[in-house]
């Protein structure tokens, strides 16, 4: 298979997550932001992004949003679906 996985990502803190933002676990860049925004229906920042595979089950990545690591909680690509079936 291929080296990277496409993950969700919700940041724990106010911050847009742009393409091409490092992801980190711990101190190691594992990958990069393909896309995030602001959902207001789901009120949170939300992103996907492609990460190396031993890293695509963590259950917490970090974002580099200008210069600063902002915590993110990895879920399902499919936000929406997530939280309609009551994932928090």
């Amino acid at each position: 298979g291929t080296g990277r996985r496409l993950v969700g990502l919700r940041l724990k803190e106010k911050g847009v997550a742009r393409q091409g933002y490092a992801v980190w676990s711990g101190e190691k860049q594992v990958g990069f932001v393909t896309t995030g925004n602001y959902a207001p229906y789901l009120k949170g920042y939300f992103a996907l992004a492609l990460v190396d595979t031993p890293y695509h089950r963590e259950r917490v990545l970090a974002v580099e949003v200008r210069g600063k690591r902002l915590e993110a909680e990895v879920l399902p690509k499919n936000f929406l679906k997530f939280f309609r079936r009551g994932g928090i």
